[in-house]
């Protein structure tokens, strides 16, 4: 599992995830104020990844965390 909280990171992930060998595929989460799944992003490596939506949950918990700084 993989949750990536810096989308400007996300070519380099996919850079790194190209050279894996995986049996089973790397859940990715994107934490993202924008909705975007990032399929376009992860296309190259669809085939190694799990494309998942950040539970609505922890995103309330991030954003009430950043509030009090």
């Amino acid at each position: 599992m993989l949750v990536i909280y810096r989308e400007d990171i996300i070519g380099d992930i996919v850079k790194i995830i190209k050279g894996m060998e995986t049996n089973n595929p790397i859940k990715i989460y994107v934490f993202s104020p924008s909705q975007d799944p990032w399929e376009n992003s992860f296309a190259e490596v669809k085939d190694k990844v799990e494309l998942c939506a950040l539970p609505q949950a922890i995103l309330n918990i991030y954003r009430s965390i950043l509030k009090g700084k």
